[in-house]
């Protein structure tokens, strides 16, 4: 199929794919797309080069890896150009408001999160423990507490006697007294919003 006569594809314009005749898949069809990057050196789509990334209006990036004869097959060629510029959807930065930043827990406490999971991994396979077995400790409240607690303490001893932060570990586990007071409290915590702790 030549290519006289037929408007190319550039970056971004916005097309429409229609249906041919034979009816492959329906992911695209009816709907318009915003043409984000072109693999070709000219950047164009002249049908002898791939598009290779479009963007509808719900933010949904595909990738479409076709040359102009398996385009025939699935829609109606060229693509419809409705118009250049970019389509209306929403700025990704508004979908994102209300929703929780775990980046910003993951990001901010790497070394700290690695030592709390030290400490259950210890418990796993030195006390004995079944993994988050924690959640149906009986009396949950008063123990989590008490054992936090407990941590803080020998840790303030500790420190008294002049041992270095890092080195204020637990006689057992050799892991920080500070990361098994943590684990008390996000253990206590997990109990409270899960409904478990009245």
């Amino acid at each position: 199929m030549g290519l006289e006569n037929k408007r190319l594809v550039k970056v971004g314009d916005i097309v429409s794919l229609k249906k041919s005749e034979r009816k492959f898949s329906k992911l695209f069809y009816d709907k318009k797309y915003e043409v984000l990057e072109i693999e070709a050196n000219n950047g164009y789509w002249d049908g002898s080069s791939y598009i290779t990334k479009l963007v509808d209006s719900d933010n949904n990036v595909i990738s479409l890896r076709m040359y102009e004869t398996f385009f025939d097959i699935m829609y109606s060629f060229p693509p419809e150009v409705v118009t250049t510029g970019t389509i209306a959807r929403p700025v990704l930065e508004e979908r994102k408001v209300g929703k929780v930043k775990m980046q910003l827990f993951d990001e901010g406490f790497p070394n700290a999160i690695l030592e709390i999971a030290k400490v259950m991994g210890w418990a796993e396979e030195n006390k004995g423990y079944k993994p988050n077995d924690f959640k149906n400790l009986p009396n949950a409240e008063t123990e989590f507490s008490a054992a936090a607690s407990r941590h803080r303490v020998k840790g303030f001893i500790q420190k008294a006697q002049g041992v270095p932060a890092i080195d204020r570990t637990d006689e057992e586990s050799n892991i920080v007294h500070l990361a098994h007071a943590a684990f008390n409290i996000l253990a206590e915590l997990e109990l409270v919003l899960t409904g478990k702790i009245k």
